[in-house]
């Protein structure tokens, strides 16, 4: 069986494609490191990232995510609308992988480490991307990029490391340099830094980008994205924490941000959360809102919220009444369908992400 690419369906308004208008600029060399040194990191992540079966989320750090999923030509990723600061923004998708030799991991399997151990296979120092990418650079579309190549990678014991959060299993070790390759020129990466101003960047505000009347109209296709894959999945997987431990009865979570507390009801947790200000993976949550399943299952995740919320942060600030959210997964595949309500207006969603025989 091959699996060949990335399928993505969608029921969104308000795209916000970086397809260029018109004439394509040539980027300049210093425009070149820039994305040389975002996107390597942002490619060198989804290498790093949680492996297996399913179909991956990582955050873009200012906008947008990436996806990415196993098939046996290597890593399929999408990275949709993704702004990786610094005045980069990517569009597309390919497949990733490790040249040969190197670890061919099967999807049950580890991807590959950097720490020799028995049965932990070791990255090579050389990842390859090939597919297309929309780029823009400053808010102007230049030429596509369809292909990139990391060579010389040094993971180090210093730096400051991939974000634990996100689920690297690179752990405690941090980027130390790596040679990038792209539109025929190679760069040098050497910022130890880079890894966290990809994937955790400081600074985010409910008025990050601003919406002032909070409406879910301003809300782009990447925006949507970015709240169904990343943000709700977080709290469906926070609630599926709270459902493997029911038997605890009744409890408070006292976060820095606010608290979380649970009851139970029917042998299911209810979640009532009141958060004043609370940032995860680059979404911020204020306000009050409660959480329960619909349907849950082995395959289905289903919930639905409600309450006076607003999030924003790597999205328009919007207000949210309510919302709708379902998964429905299978290995190499998943199906999610939901809605986001709020300030008189409703926006429905759909997607199916994985791979296509």
């Amino acid at each position: 069986m091959l699996f060949t690419s990335i399928l993505l369906g969608l029921t969104l308004a308000n795209a916000h494609p970086l397809q260029a208008q018109g004439a394509v600029p040539t980027p300049s060399a210093l425009h070149e490191q820039r994305v040389a040194s975002r996107l390597g990191i942002a490619l060198l992540g989804v290498a790093l990232g949680p492996q297996g079966n399913m179909v991956y989320s990582l955050p873009c750090p200012f906008r947008g995510v990436i996806h990415y999923v196993h098939s046996e030509a290597g890593l399929l990723t999408r990275f949709a609308g993704c702004d990786l600061g610094a005045g980069v923004e990517v569009e597309g998708q390919g497949r990733l992988w490790w040249p040969d030799p190197g670890p061919q991991a099967g999807a049950e399997d580890r991807f590959c480490g950097f720490m020799v151990g028995p049965g932990l296979p070791t990255c090579p120092s050389t990842l390859r991307w090939a597919g297309t990418l929309d780029v823009r650079i400053d808010g102007t579309s230049i030429a596509p990029l369809t292909e990139v190549r990391i060579d010389d990678l040094a993971i180090t014991d210093r730096g400051a490391g991939f974000p634990k959060d996100l689920d690297f299993r690179s752990g405690v070790m941090g980027f130390g340099s790596m040679s990038v390759s792209i539109w025929g020129s190679a760069f040098s990466v050497a910022d130890p830094s880079l890894p966290e101003q990809v994937f955790a960047p400081s600074g985010m505000t409910l008025e990050s980008i601003p919406n002032p009347e909070g409406t879910l109209e301003e809300l782009t296709e990447a925006d949507i994205a970015r709240l169904a894959w990343d943000g709700f999945d977080l709290l469906a997987r926070w609630l599926l924490n709270e459902t493997l431990e029911t038997q605890r009865g009744p409890h408070t979570h006292d976060l820095e941000c606010g608290t979380v507390e649970i009851t139970v009801e029917d042998n299911l947790p209810i979640f009532h959360a009141d958060w004043p200000s609370c940032e995860f993976r680059g979404l911020v949550w204020s306000g009050s809102f409660r959480m329960r399943w619909s349907e849950f299952g082995e395959y289905v995740y289903d919930f639905y919220l409600e309450g006076d919320l607003e999030i924003g942060g790597a999205v328009p600030r919007t207000v949210i009444e309510g919302v709708r959210w379902r998964s429905e997964h299978d290995f190499g595949s998943r199906h999610l369908t939901g809605a986001i309500e709020g300030v008189g207006q409703r926006r429905p969603f759909e997607y199916t992400l994985g791979v296509q025989e």
